[in-house]
């Protein structure tokens, strides 16, 4: 499998490197799980469990908070 080159402004959204590349958007170490994908070294999983459950809870209190002030 190649890598394709998900840090250009446009790329290929059928190539998976740069859909898993994209889907670090957002979270806090969203640099270094990129830099450590594109490198093919281990992600750290525990920093990445934790920022995408943080990231999960937050939309969900944003959800929450949309429907409450409706």
């Amino acid at each position: 499998m190649a890598f394709c080159k998900p840090c250009q402004p446009s790329f290929d959204s059928s190539c998976w490197s740069a859909q898993v590349s994209n889907a670090f958007n957002g979270l806090q170490g969203s640099a270094m799980f990129k830099q450590k994908m594109l490198r093919a070294t281990q992600v750290p999983m525990q920093e990445f469990i934790c920022d995408l459950r943080f990231r999960h809870l937050k939309v969900w209190r944003e959800a929450d908070f949309h429907v409450l002030a409706q």
